[in-house]
């Protein structure tokens, strides 16, 4: 098992290494898409906007995953924060965070039954 939990380490590594380099490769960020968020208006550039934030919210959700997983495997306490890459509501926030939790208790639960 131990095999096992570090493979799988090793491979939530580099899930979370593309993840960050694929929010990275997203030319509308920061205040372009936050600009083009609030502009509401019917142009392609706000509807990439709406379509870019979405994508970015989920690769947030997966990349708090990789971190709770490795988290649970690894039983060392969390480090670094993660970045969303847009502005999220506080109930926003709990919510991805809870469905993170349990996206990576599910995992846990499905491999490795006797850590959970």
């Amino acid at each position: 098992e131990e095999a096992a939990v570090k493979a799988d380490l090793l491979a939530l590594a580099g899930l979370h290494d593309a993840i960050r380099t694929a929010k990275e490769r997203y030319s509308m960020r920061d205040e372009k898409l936050v600009e083009s968020l609030v502009a509401r208006d019917s142009t392609p550039r706000h509807y990439a906007a709406i379509l870019v934030a979405s994508e970015l919210r989920t690769l947030y959700l997966y990349e708090l995953g990789v971190k709770f997983v490795r988290v649970k495997l690894s039983k060392e306490e969390p480090s670094g924060g993660i970045l969303c890459g847009i502005h999220l509501s506080k109930e926003d926030e709990t919510r991805l965070r809870a469905q993170a939790e349990q996206l990576a208790q599910a995992f846990i639960n499905i491999r490795y039954p006797c850590i959970s």
